[in-house]
């Protein structure tokens, strides 16, 4: 078993063995391994090569981008978007604070957790859209 799937951490998150001091957040661990392991395959993907006999997609091997290949693509995204003006500001709960938010439609991929970076990397909080949703609640979201 996992150390994090203890039983005697659940109520001590902080005390698991291997956290590290200063990541608290998803983005921070990224930015430590892009550190620690710029060129250390993080994200791969198989391109589809073909149809077999029954017509189903046929895949080669993986092709892996590194940690820092990714980090310069969130880079990018987050760039894009913020140039490109895809997560204004609206008003937050609270009087007075702004938030950014940006829906994303993905399959689970490597894109999806590329984009997902960079939207951390500009603040902005992504909303998920899946292909298990109906019409009627993409458009109860996104109102």
């Amino acid at each position: 078993m996992s150390d994090a799937l203890d039983p005697k951490y659940y109520d001590d998150m902080d005390s698991i063995p291997g956290t590290v001091e200063g990541c608290d957040t998803i983005l921070k661990h990224f930015k430590r391994q892009v550190t620690n392991r710029r060129n250390v395959p993080y994200l791969g993907s198989r391109e589809i090569t073909g149809k077999d006999q029954k017509g189903k997609d046929t895949f080669g091997e993986y092709q892996w981008k590194t940690y820092s290949m990714v980090h310069t693509l969130s880079e990018n995204i987050a760039r894009g978007m913020r140039a490109l003006n895809l997560s204004p500001e609206v008003n937050a709960e609270k009087p007075g604070e702004k938030i950014r938010f940006l829906g994303v439609w993905s399959k689970n991929r490597e894109e999806w957790i590329t984009t997902l970076l960079g939207t951390m990397m500009v603040k902005t909080v992504v909303v998920g859209f899946y292909d298990a949703m109906g019409p009627p609640a993409v458009d109860y979201i996104t109102n």
